[in-house]
């Protein structure tokens, strides 16, 4: 056999253990490759760093499916990393039901720089959909008495000087969409047009044209798009993460795939070739 018969002859198995290897290997030893940092990611990071200050109040929901996660983990763990850096305090919900779980989790990393009770607390699933978003931005105890776990929540550190959205600079919402919870244009409608708070706003990668008019005609102060984004705003804030290793992982397995096409096709047209002039092939 040929070495172009045998580029045309690559057994399969052998093509998806090098991928499997191409995408595992980055993401337990990330490479840090380097890529550009997007207009939306560094204008977003830059309204936070400009306009947030220390124990600062922001509303925080973790409006995350499980499905999500792989996604949307890595850009709430890379803003969660930059609020506490900044010593903010957050007020965490999540509008759809697996959010207060994935909320447990991904505060875990952060419970040193962000003690439970003092900068941060999860008051859990809150129900109503926009509805219920409403009630909670008019009057967070009147819907709220304790945390995800059943404390009281009066008399938290974290909770002293929150009356109702007034008092919240910033709305973020890491969001998979209309799938049970409060979607982006619900957060639009209830932080921007009714009470003219900025809102900061994390998201699947699929969503990201449908949402991108409410960033470009003002209406949402943050924009960040997929496992992209979140590896932008890993190198922006500091903090190499998931988001930066599945870039890693994507970038390796890409150029093995179109390494396997080229020489698929230079097989392929040498062999051709040398058919047409009735030559023996090498």
């Amino acid at each position: 056999m040929s070495t172009y018969e045998k580029l045309q002859a690559i057994d399969k198995r052998v093509i998806y253990i090098l991928l499997a290897l191409s995408i595992a290997v980055p993401l337990l030893f990330p490479l840090g490759l380097p890529f550009s940092v997007g207009a939306e990611v560094k204008n977003s990071y830059d309204w936070i760093e400009k306009n947030i200050n220390k124990d600062d109040l922001v509303l925080f929901s973790y409006d995350i499916s499980t499905g999500a996660m792989p996604e949307l983990g890595p850009i709430t763990t890379a803003v969660m990393a930059h609020l506490a850096k900044k010593q903010v305090k957050i007020i965490g919900i999540a509008t759809m039901t697996d959010g207060v779980m994935m909320a447990r989790q991904l505060y875990a990393p952060f419970a040193k720089d962000l003690p439970y009770g003092e900068k941060f607390v999860n008051l859990g699933f809150l129900a109503g959909g926009e509805s219920g978003l409403s009630s909670f931005l008019q009057n967070p105890y009147n819907v709220f008495k304790a945390d995800a776990d059943g404390k009281p929540i009066e008399s938290m550190p974290v909770m002293k000087g929150f009356k109702d959205v007034k008092d919240i600079k910033v709305m973020i919402s890491v969001n998979c969409g209309p799938v049970g919870g409060c979607s982006i244009e619900q957060w639009v409608r209830q932080g921007f047009v009714t009470h003219k708070k900025p809102v900061w706003i994390g998201l699947n990668a699929v969503m990201a044209p449908g949402s991108m008019p409410y960033y470009r005609s003002g209406q949402l102060t943050g924009y960040i798009a997929g496992i992209r984004g979140a590896a932008e705003y890993e190198t922006l804030v500091g903090r190499a993460g998931l988001g930066t290793s599945a870039m890693d992982a994507q970038s390796i397995a890409h150029a093995l795939i179109i390494i396997f096409i080229v020489l698929g096709n230079v097989g392929m047209m040498a062999i051709k070739r040398s058919k047409a002039k009735g030559g023996a092939i090498k």
